[in-house]
């Protein structure tokens, strides 16, 4: 999901069908966004080591400014 946790059932479903959708190819045409598929099922494809990487950095960031 966006916020990095598992996606349940519906989501991936949802995911799935998006996919099936005969023009969803184009939404790439657009750049790096989403595609139709991950923006509206609110999810998309992450690397672990990369969003765990990231969120150390964040919780590091935020330790500072509390102290």
């Amino acid at each position: 999901m966006e916020d990095g946790s598992k996606p349940a059932l519906l989501p991936v479903l949802g995911r799935s069908l998006l996919r099936i959708v005969p023009f969803e190819a184009f939404s790439f045409l657009r750049g790096r966004a989403l595609g139709l598929h991950d923006k509206n099922s609110g999810t998309f494809v992450v690397v672990k080591s990369k969003l765990e990487e990231q969120l150390k950095e964040h919780l590091e960031l935020v330790s500072l400014e509390k102290s």
